[in-house]
Formats: C-alpha cells, sequence, structure tokens
C-alpha cells in the first residue's frame, strides 16, 4: 500500500494502549487541504471541509504487518534550528552579494560603453573639424 504525502491518515498510534489492539477500526484518508480546524474544536479535533474528498477503510483485524512496515520506514530527527537558521542566513547574504557584484559588474560596463561612446563622438567631431578645415584650405577658384 502506497500512502501519497499529500494524505492524512488516521490510525490508532502504535503506543496507545486501547487504539493499538483494536479490531473493527476505521482508517480516514483525505488531503491536508481537506482539514478543517477552529478555535472551539478540542485538540486532535478536526473536521472536513468537502466530504467527498475524505475516504474511509474499514479493518476488521489489526494487521501486524502493516504496523511493522510502517515502524521500519518511521524516521525521527532531533533538527539543530540555530545551525539551519544560520546556514539560511548566510545563503541569504550570499545571494544578496551575488546580486550586488552583478550590479557593480553592469555600472561598470555601462560607464565603459559610455566612455567608448564619448571618446567616439570625440572622435568623430575631430575628424569632421579635419574634413571642414581641409575643405577650406583648399584652393577655390
Amino acid at each position: 500500500m502506497v500512502i501519497p504525502h499529500c494524505l492524512l491518515l488516521s490510525i490508532p498510534s502504535p503506543n496507545c494502549g486501547k487504539g493499538n489492539k483494536r479490531d473493527n477500526i476505521t482508517i480516514i484518508y483525505t488531503p491536508w487541504s481537506n482539514l478543517k480546524k477552529d478555535g472551539s474544536m478540542a485538540t486532535g479535533q478536526v473536521s472536513f471541509t468537502d466530504q467527498k474528498m475524505v475516504k474511509k477503510i474499514f479493518i476488521e483485524t489489526r494487521e501486524n504487518a502493516i504496523i511493522n512496515r510502517l515502524n521500519k520506514t518511521k524516521v525521527e530527527k532531533q533538527p539543530d534550528l540555530q545551525q539551519e537558521r544560520d546556514d539560511h542566513v548566510k545563503e541569504l547574504q550570499d545571494a544578496k552579494n551575488r546580486i550586488r557584484a552583478k550590479e557593480v559588474r553592469l555600472a561598470l560596463l555601462s560607464i565603459q560603453y559610455e566612455t567608448y561612446v564619448i571618446i567616439d563622438r570625440s572622435r568623430e567631431a575631430t575628424e569632421s573639424r579635419l574634413s571642414k578645415a581641409e575643405i577650406c584650405t583648399s584652393p577655390c577658384l
């Protein structure tokens, strides 16, 4: 049985005294977006926004094989939240620095381009002055 990660699975906890050993239980599958919870509800109580999205499966007898498979794939992590936060802040700063470096390179390129354009224009102006001077100095008849 493959359980998609987007589904809520409601089964009794193996650590629960009564729920783990019961027969005739109902397993409820629904997407997490279908859950409805408001402040007036008790802890652990949920309702559903659309009953059509809820799938209920009735299990007559307890099957240890399913619970054993679930326990084998169970992963418990103890995250280092401070380290994760520091890594995230460092990634954000690196991204900002890359953006700043790119902006500086673009600014330098635009300055170089403007300088080139100015030099080109001054060269054109010099050439046009020279050509006008040649025209004037040529002997007129």
